[in-house]
Parts: C-alpha cells; structure tokens; sequence
C-alpha cells in the first residue's frame, strides 16, 4: 500500500506544472519582538518601594523601569536613552522621579492614567547644569517635606532640581565652598584645598531640616547651612571611606 501510495503521488506531482514561486519578502520584513516578559528584569540597577501605593519599581542598566503591585499589576516602560537607571524616588500625586546618572538627567514620570489605572507616562526631564565629561550624578537626596532633589556629583558638587517642575535651580554646592571651615577658622585635621572626592551621601538632620550631613568617599563629611550658604561643621576624623548614610528618627549613624 505504502508503495502504491508513492507511485501515484510521484506521477501526480510529475504531471503538474507547478508555477515559481517568486519570494517577495525581504530581511526588513523579519524581526525578532518580545510578546511577553516573566520574571525578575534582567540586569537591575536600583530599586524602591512606596508604602503608600504599595509600588515597587526596579530599574536596569539598560534604561528600562518595571513597576510592580498588587497581583495583576505590572507596567513596564523605558528612558529616551539606552543607560543606566541610578535611582528612583517616589513623590506624592503618585508621581515618580528617575535618575540617569550617566547623563546627569532627571526624569519625572506621573504613574496613574486619567481613569487612575496604572500607566506611567514621562512629563519633563531635566539636565543638570554638570560639567559635562568631568561629573555625574552619584547621588540624590529628596528630604521629608521639601521640593527641592539634591543631586550629588562625582565631582562633589550638588546641584538642586524642583521636585514638581523638574527644572534646575540656581542653588548649588559647589565642594570649593562646602569645606571651607566654619566661620574662616583653619582646621588641623583636614587640608581644604584638596579634593574630598565624590558625594555618596545627603541627609537632613531630623531636627534641623535646614541643614544637610553631605558625606564624600574621601571620608570627609560636612553639615551644610542651606540658609547662610555655608559649612557649619566639618568632620574629617572619620578613618576610612564612607560609604552609606542610614537615618532614623532620632539619630545619624555613618557606616
């Protein structure tokens, strides 16, 4: 049967005048997209997590920020440019503020559609006035009750954006200023004319929001007047490079 089956398939394809195929497809027509993503987002760079919108979002090193909620919630979107995302601060009015450091430009993202879905959407970005090639951003700080971003350099400097507007401020730190000592006096531990390095961390004292504790990798760590414009206190007795800044309601702990 088997051979029956061939000998007539074989005749039949023999006897048809089969036309050519002309292929009109070409290799811009083919591409590679992805239907649907699983799983934790590949190469993350930062996180954070707001415990009013009980959101989380991850960034990657590749420019991309994947919001996570309640089961079924999951949004995901992507900077203007492929790099990496350095930090995300959340605001009120579920609003979202992404930092690229790469590029020294800060992003603000509202997160809720009109319908108060989940849909993040960009509303401005920001460049900071940087010296571009010689500094980027390493750090930023938005205290408790304030407008105002501070974003640390590696360069030392501090530049200030306005959470709301995203747009950059007058105001900056320049590290030339921030350690100088108090009132003009010469200090023994720390020689003012050399670099402290680049800023790793900002906080505001709890009970002094007027004021900001700026720690540099050199070890350096200085409290900043933000009224007087002026260091009032610097500290360079630390031994070793400080790395992270950890505050709690009633004290200050470096480690």
């Amino acid at each position: 049967m088997a051979q029956l089956i061939r000998r007539l398939s074989s005749k039949f394809i023999r006897k048809r005048n089969l036309p050519d195929v002309v292929e009109r497809f070409v290799e811009d027509d083919f591409g590679v997209t992805s239907a649907y993503r699983h799983g934790y987002p590949n190469q993350p760079s930062c996180f954070a997590f707001d415990q009013v919108s009980r959101l989380l979002a991850i960034g990657t090193k590749d420019g991309f920020i994947t919001l996570y909620g309640r089961p079924g919630v999951e949004q995901r979107f992507a900077h203007d440019q492929t790099v990496a995302v350095t930090q995300i601060l959340f605001l009120p009015n579920k609003q979202l503020l992404t930092v690229c450091g790469g590029i020294s430009t800060v992003y603000l993202w509202n997160l809720v559609d009109e319908t108060g879905h989940v849909f993040p959407f960009l509303l401005k970005s920001c460049k900071i006035p940087c010296h571009a090639g010689k500094e980027k951003i390493s750090f930023g700080h938005l205290p408790v009750h304030s407008d105002f971003i501070y974003l640390g350099t590696t360069f030392g400097n501090i530049y200030t954006v306005n959470a709301k507007t995203c747009k950059s401020s007058n105001y900056i730190i320049y590290w030339s200023n921030a350690v100088k000592p108090p009132n003009s006096k010469k200090s023994h531990h720390h020689d003012h004319s050399s670099h402290p390095g680049e800023v790793v961390g900002i906080v505001e004292p709890p009970a002094e929001p007027s004021r900001l504790l700026i720690a540099y990798n050199s070890g350096l760590m200085i409290i900043w007047n933000l009224n007087k414009k002026e260091s009032s206190g610097i500290n360079a007795e630390y031994g070793g490079t400080c790395r992270m800044l950890l505050r709690d309601l009633l004290k200050m702990i470096s480690v």
